[in-house]
């Protein structure tokens, strides 16, 4: 049997196979599928998506301050050999409480704040306008989120040079408890193997390279 066309694969279009259903927010039934060709695995419907994002949920997410000094003591190392990204303006997407923004912008680089579902507690500057262009986006946990990575990405690259992304890779084989499912919360729609990042930056003629949590 054929994959329906809302089942394909959204980095590759490749067919995919079944790999788990789970309850999640205690009420909602998903579906991972995973691609055969890539390895991306997804919810391909995650209809509750957008109701998740609430404040209440912000206090289930106990590592995001860990994960914001992580990323800043990369960028600043990175910053003192690369005067490119030190002098050129920086993009927070998905910024959350804004603690990256703050912790960087103190410290003399210039980044800048943007996420659609919240509000940050810190000072982070400006608004972001639509025109801005960027010599590197910022998205710590965000592509876990993404329905349609492939017009995310795209929207990105259209105002930024390069983008640099965490998240943690998706096991060979998945368990109803991995703890990165986040079952309670629903928030997490999108699972990357090295392969499906290799297949994204061969989509928009970048080069992909990988470390760890990090890609670019």
């Amino acid at each position: 049997m054929n994959a329906s066309s809302n089942d394909l694969c959204r980095i590759c279009h490749g067919e995919t196979l079944p790999l788990l259903n789970f309850e999640v927010c205690g009420e909602h039934d998903a579906n991972l599928i995973r691609c055969s060709v890539c390895g991306f695995s997804f919810i391909p419907d995650p209809w509750w998506l957008e109701s998740t994002f609430e404040d209440r949920l912000h206090r289930m997410d106990v590592g995001s301050l860990e994960r914001s000094l992580y990323v800043a003591r990369f960028l600043k190392g990175v910053s003192v050999l690369n005067k490119r990204w030190r002098d050129q303006p920086m993009l927070d997407f998905g910024a959350g409480d804004g603690v990256l923004v703050r912790h960087l912008r103190d410290r003399g680089l210039q980044i800048r704040y943007s996420d659609p579902f919240a509000t940050p507690i810190f000072y982070v500057g400006d608004a972001v306008n639509e025109d801005d262009n960027f010599e590197l986006s910022i998205l710590s946990e965000v592509a876990i989120h993404f329905v349609d990575p492939l017009q995310e990405f795209k929207s990105l690259l259209e105002r930024s040079n390069q983008i640099l992304f965490t998240a943690v890779k998706a096991p060979e084989k998945f368990d109803e408890n991995w703890w990165y499912l986040m079952k309670s919360t629903g928030q997490h729609v999108a699972f990357y193997s090295k392969k499906s990042i290799d297949q994204l930056a061969k989509e928009f003629g970048c080069h992909s390279y990988g470390k760890g949590s990090f890609s670019t």
